[in-house]
């Protein structure tokens, strides 16, 4: 099947500005085993959620730090010289209520680096998974291309989507979104506003596409819708935790996204993706 190539730079272009994310030299996953807690104070899931769905997720992350030894296997197996400083969970499976077909980790490396990998011979991963799924994709960094200029080619191309300047689209987010299970963890840094603005274009951008069956065709349309949710959910989080001016309220934001995941009303998920967009232009107008 021939697909038409979209790229993400059509919802805007990212400027340089580093270092995008730094890791702690003192502070360490394996420091906090007892207090999961802590790790997660900065992520808006967490924050926002009710207590027994953060139990919940405080449960789930026990099982899946269990996975960093095999993480780290698979790693090196395509690149034994590179030297393991973090691993997070950057997507969904954490959070997300019912079954996720995937899981996302992102690891961070010593030098310059990008890569990324899915593997579907995930048999015996999946045995200490609190919930199984069909595969695992692993987005590799090198921690110079986060600290400085990117010098490496941090772009994926699918059947009918272009992916680019991952370091950015990953970075900006990593300690406002990623579960660590293993390595240091992410030091404080001020948000960059400018940038986010642009991440947030993007990835509505996409969920657009999605609804307009142009992107993501291998999946069947309550797939496609489901993760359109995920996606335009997590926009509006970014704008109510960034930009504070616009008033949006996590609490009212997660209650919408389960209620859409309930209904998957087209036009329903349609019309707030709708409203996400008008308050990204109602910021470039500021």
């Amino acid at each position: 099947m021939n697909y038409k190539k979209h790229i993400d730079i059509m919802a805007g272009l990212y400027t340089d500005n580093f270092p995008i994310i730094s890791l702690s030299k003192k502070d360490f996953f394996e420091n906090y085993i007892n207090r999961p807690a802590y790790i997660l104070k900065d992520n808006i899931w967490f924050k926002y959620l009710s207590k027994e769905r953060r139990e919940n997720i405080l449960e789930r992350m026990k099982k899946i730090s269990l996975l960093a030894p095999d993480i780290i296997n698979l790693v090196k197996t395509k690149y034994p010289n590179l030297i393991i400083k973090h691993i997070s969970i950057g997507g969904s499976y954490p959070f997300r209520i019912g079954r996720v077909n995937d899981i996302d980790f992102n690891v961070i490396v010593e030098g310059s680096h990008f890569s990324y990998h899915d593997d579907f011979d995930i048999t015996e991963l999946n045995k200490k998974l609190p919930d199984a799924v069909k595969r695992i994709s692993i987005m590799i960094f090198g921690e110079n291309n986060l600290l400085g200029k990117n010098n490496s080619a941090d772009v994926i191309e699918t059947e009918d989507y272009i992916h680019t300047g991952l370091c950015l689209r990953e970075g900006l987010v990593f300690s406002m979104r990623n579960v660590p299970i293993y390595g240091c963890l992410f030091e404080s840094r001020n948000l960059d506003k400018k940038n986010m603005q642009i991440r947030v274009r993007r990835q509505l951008f996409h969920a657009q596409l999605m609804l307009e069956r142009k992107v993501d065709l291998h999946r069947d349309n309550k797939a496609r819708l489901i993760k359109s949710i995920g996606r335009i959910a997590e926009a509006f989080l970014y704008l109510s935790v960034v930009f504070p001016t616009l008033k949006l309220i996590p609490l009212k934001i997660l209650a919408k996204e389960e209620k859409l995941l309930k209904s998957l009303c087209l036009q329903e998920v349609a019309d707030w993706l709708f409203e996400a967009q008008n308050y990204t232009k109602q910021l470039s107008q500021d």
